[in-house]
């Protein structure tokens, strides 16, 4: 177990020492999303309160699909210079790779989701009030989900030439159930007055995180075979 630890720990600095040694692909995901929520203000009346019901689809467009460009660029290094090859044939469980590759991917994105977090308050004049902290929660469980679907298809789909289209086709429809629980308990949280329901939504988005992350790990040492 320690030297699971180990292996992960390992990846993880190796993954964030890569990504910003050259930060393109971070700022470009950061980039992306500020831009797409600028759009939608344009859209929208940021200060008409009509828009109240559409600010959590709006939210989660800017926070996933940049995500899609996160991932992609997951296994990028790794088949430019053969890394990934080198690390298969290390004397580590596939699982183990997948946990580390898993969660470098869910830190990056968490990093990215408080950026354009933070931009989404400012776009739309969202007030800041001490319900926004169940947000910040959501967002773990959320994209503990979308980092472990994303790292076992962006693995599956790493050598094709066409990945950059193939992932998004098939990672969101696999995250549909995951996106209506972030919405619908979005949508109690910014009205400023969360319900019962919330806590309903929050165990389903933890479940769902759990679900996917398990099925990753076991799923993982197939989907890398040759």
């Amino acid at each position: 177990m320690r030297r699971d630890a180990k292996v992960i720990l390992l990846l993880i600095i190796k993954d964030l020492k890569l990504e910003f040694r050259s930060p393109r692909a971070f700022l470009t995901t950061g980039f992306f999303a500020v831009t797409t929520l600028v759009m939608f203000s344009f859209a929208f009346d940021p200060g008409d309160p009509g828009i109240n019901p559409a600010l959590p689809g709006i939210l989660w467009v800017a926070l996933l699909f940049p995500g899609v460009i996160q991932l992609n660029n997951s296994f990028r290094t790794e088949q430019e210079n053969d890394i990934f090859m080198g690390l298969l044939l290390t004397p580590v469980d596939r699982g183990t790779f997948f946990l580390g590759k898993c969660s470098s991917n869910f830190l990056l994105l968490l990093l990215t989701d408080l950026m354009v977090f933070t931009s989404f308050l400012l776009v739309f004049n969202v007030p800041v009030t001490t319900t926004l902290f169940w947000l910040l929660l959501l967002f773990l469980p959320v994209n503990l989900a979308f980092s472990s679907a994303g790292t076992i298809l962006a693995g599956m789909v790493s050598r094709l030439s066409s990945r950059e289209v193939l992932l998004p086709v098939i990672l969101f429809p696999i995250m549909v159930p995951v996106l209506i629980i972030a919405v619908n308990a979005t949508g109690e949280i910014l009205s400023g007055t969360p319900g019962d329901t919330l806590s309903g939504w929050l165990k389903m988005a933890a479940a769902a995180g759990l679900i996917f992350c398990g099925a990753g790990y076991l799923l993982f040492e197939y989907v890398v075979e040759d």
